[in-house]
């Protein structure tokens, strides 16, 4: 397994990158990086191209995964399937940067219920809510995606869909869990930090 930060998105509403925001002296990058490291996997940072250089410096510990520009994908899932083009044997672990209050006890959880299925995908439930940004994709469900989107048949890109796809178990996010999963997409959600 493989744990990956998606770090590659606009940050169009925060104004800033938001892999690159700080918490204390680590970056919102390194604090997630960090939190799967714990979990005693290999980490990576899947970041888009104009941000590579940038934290390639400021995150020297951590291998970084640039987007794959021959994959014509937006989104969560073009980082998602530049990581497995780079490491296609491996099942991912994918945790976006922008959720700062994920407890490692949560992702421990996921990995734990995973190892313990045969799943093509595992994915939490937060109310009603899919968090398929804080879910395990198998290296089996990955190839079963990027054959559909070399094939064409992979009609919309966004992780919903992505997630219909595929053979998914759930695991309800207990009401003690729900502020983990937090995303924090603007300057006015960092009041909240």
């Amino acid at each position: 397994m493989l744990g990956a930060v998606l770090c590659g998105g606009k940050s169009t509403r925060m104004g800033s990158d938001k892999a690159l925001l700080q918490l204390g002296s680590k970056t919102w990058a390194e604090i997630a990086a960090y939190k799967l490291q714990q979990l005693h996997i290999p980490t990576c940072l899947s970041v888009n191209n104009a941000q590579a250089t940038v934290l390639r410096s400021a995150v020297t510990d951590v291998a970084l995964v640039e987007d794959a520009i021959e994959l014509d994908v937006k989104g969560p899932l073009l980082g998602l399937l530049s990581v497995h083009a780079t490491y296609p044997s491996k099942d991912i672990l994918l945790l976006a940067c922008d959720m700062p209050y994920m407890c490692v006890d949560v992702l421990q959880h996921l990995k734990a219920t995973f190892e313990n299925t045969t799943t093509e995908a595992i994915v939490f439930v937060n109310g009603e809510q899919l968090e398929p940004l804080c879910a395990i994709y198998s290296a089996k469900a990955l190839q079963l995606l990027m054959a559909k989107y070399q094939q064409q048949s992979l009609v919309k890109y966004s992780m919903h869909y992505v997630l219909q796809q595929l053979e998914v178990t759930t695991i309800q996010v207990p009401l003690q869990w729900q502020n983990y999963f937090t995303n924090v997409n603007a300057l006015s959600d960092l009041t909240n930090l």
